[in-house]
């Protein structure tokens, strides 16, 4: 369930739109602990993720050496909280760590141990395990939970104590690793009765820890007695929905390894009615995975692929989140750029009445700060433009894993219709031909339809599928006499419902459309060093069908935010190395 988990703040972010914060001014003036709790306030509401990161940036800013050990402190929690926005509102892991880092830092200097820079620890780490399948990242992330609850354990926090415990249970059942939790489950066990933090929090973890063991154990019938207790004792709201989801799909499991498959459809099918009540979209896309498993082994092939359309759809529509998100994360840089001109203005202001009294001393040492401020953004400069580009590789390498997975899931769809077409009477083995001529490549009925009626829903699915396919095919694209009127000769449909499509499935217009994709097959040249490393960047701008390097440079710095020198100098950096 960790994708439920880690997923939850991301439809929130979408409603971005606080902007720059207009009163960081008097935010400046706030006391750091005050700064602190403004802006958690703002992180916890899920659509300021904006001003709470100025507010975090104003407070961390300040910390200095000469600081007291409180004001310190508060710093270092700052650098904690930045790292929760960062990871959960941006999906930035690199600034995350980055400021976790910072945290322990500061902590260990003035020796304070804080549970709380180990939990987010385990939270980044346990997430780059999930998403990569990588073990490694996965264990280390289950260390820093445990250590994150024994030092809660020490000092009380039953919050976190609660919090690791829990997450710590499910990330080691789900590395077979549940085992490793025995000296700490004893510990943990002993906190009932003097933990102060939510009692329903606290008994859910003990019956999870012991359905699970059962579950190790292949007790699953006596797993899923408990799991049916907590089912019944978890108040059915907006704020304990979550643990019941956890629970249902863990007795779906359960009754998998029973080899009971329609009963596990059922607790996930329960699942998916709950999610749908509640709005836990982000549930959807393990939903709709781990039902397609249990349909194919009911032999149900045709829900099978209902469910991996519909997995494949919520999966498209969190990358296409997700790539928003990194959008409003660079807004926001260019945005705290502008305060940090601000904050510097009133800096250069009190040097100025400085001037007035400390005369020639004072000339001196603007000229040093000046110097210092020119340094600092240069490297702020290169920072963010190494920034853009990281984001830039990221994306284009998820969107070829992407393209992947959709051929693979065609190929797979294909294989499935050629078996159940073998399968079929002679009669419906004409009917399955007939129904496949209708579609063929060329797309001859459909057209016939497009002449007499508007397009339905799945019309418009099936052409974009195939602009998408033609749009694929790097030779065709990268041709300089490419236009709308050929996309749609090779899709089989007319121009204008090829206009529409894009218009309404992709915001924009054919002429942009068309370069968004040369731009990144142009990405992709210059990242290919080996391949085209002779070419210079007019001769890669023709490669890729631009007629004029103006124009190629243009949309190249709309699309990345960088010009092609910029890229292919940082392509070249990395490839030295």
């Amino acid at each position: 369930m960790s994708v439920i988990t880690i997923c939850s703040c991301l439809w929130p972010l979408l409603s971005y739109g606080a902007g720059q914060p207009e009163y960081y001014a008097r935010w400046m003036k706030l006391p750091s602990d005050s700064l602190l709790e403004k802006g958690r306030a703002f992180a916890n509401d899920g659509v300021h993720a904006d001003s709470a990161l100025t507010c975090f940036t104003i407070l961390v800013n300040r910390y200095s050496d000469k600081l007291p050990k409180k004001e310190k402190y508060i710093c270092a929690r700052g650098y904690s909280a930045m790292c929760f926005v960062y990871f959960f509102e941006y999906f930035d892991y690199s600034k995350a760590l980055e400021s976790l880092g910072k945290a322990d830092e500061i902590s260990r200097s003035i020796g304070v141990e804080m549970p709380q820079i180990y939990m987010n620890y385990g939270h980044v780490y346990s997430t780059i395990g999930d998403q990569n399948l990588d073990r490694k990242s996965s264990l280390l992330g289950i260390d820093y939970m445990l250590k994150a609850f024994r030092s809660a354990l020490k000092v009380k926090d039953w919050s976190i104590v609660n919090t690791a415990f829990g997450n710590t249970i499910s990330a080691s059942y789900k590395l077979g690793k549940l085992d490793m939790l025995a000296e700490d489950w004893e510990e943990y066990e002993k906190t009932v009765n003097r933990n102060t933090d939510s009692v329903e929090f606290t008994k859910f973890n003990i019956q999870l820890y012991k359905s699970l063991k059962l579950m190790t154990a292949g007790r699953y019938k006596a797993a899923i007695n408990i799991f049916d207790d907590i089912i019944a004792e978890m108040p059915l709201d907006v704020s304990h929905i979550r643990y019941t989801l956890v629970v249902l799909e863990y007795k779906a499991e359960a009754y998998s390894k029973m080899g009971n498959y329609a009963k596990a459809v059922d607790c996930m099918l329960r699942m998916e009615s709950l999610s749908k009540k509640f709005e836990v979209k982000d549930a959807y896309i393990e939903i709709y995975r781990i039902l397609a498993g249990y349909y194919k082994q009911l032999g149900q092939l045709d829900k099978m692929e209902e469910c991996y359309s519909k997995y494949f759809r919520v999966k498209d529509e969190i990358l296409n989140y997700m790539q928003a998100a990194r959008i409003n994360e660079m807004k926001f840089l260019g945005e705290m750029r502008n305060i940090e001109a601000q904050m510097e203005a009133v800096k250069q202001k009190a040097e100025r009445q400085r001037v007035i009294m400390l005369a020639v001393g004072i000339v001196a040492l603007i000229v040093f700060v000046s110097t210092f401020i020119v340094v600092r953004k240069n490297k702020k400069l290169l920072a963010a433009n190494r920034s853009l580009y990281d984001k830039n590789v990221e994306i284009i390498k998820s969107e070829e894993e992407e393209r992947k997975a959709r051929k693979q899931y065609e190929h797979q769809l294909s294989e499935l219709r050629s078996r159940l077409s073998a399968l079929d009477s002679p009669g419906n083995e004409a009917q399955v031909a007939g129904n496949e001529a209708a579609y063929d490549g060329e797309g001859r009925a459909s057209t016939e339809k497009y002449k007499n009626s508007n397009l339905d829903d799945d019309d418009k699915a099936m052409l974009i599928e195939r602009i998408r396919n033609v749009m694929e095919d790097t030779d065709s694209i990268c041709s300089n006499d490419f236009s709308a009127e050929r996309l749609a000769s090779l899709v089989g449909s007319k121009y204008k419902y090829v206009s529409q499509v894009i218009n309404e499935t992709f915001g924009c217009n054919f002429s942009t459309f068309l370069n968004n994709y040369r731009i990144k097959e142009a990405c992709r040249r210059i990242s290919d060093i080996d391949k085209y490393g002779h070419l210079t960047i007019e001769a890669i701008s023709e490669s890729v069908g631009f007629k004029s390097r103006s124009t190629f440079v243009t949309q190249f710095k709309r699309v990345t935010g960088l010009t092609p020198s910029e890229y292919q100098k940082m392509t070249r950096s990395d490839y030295k190395q």
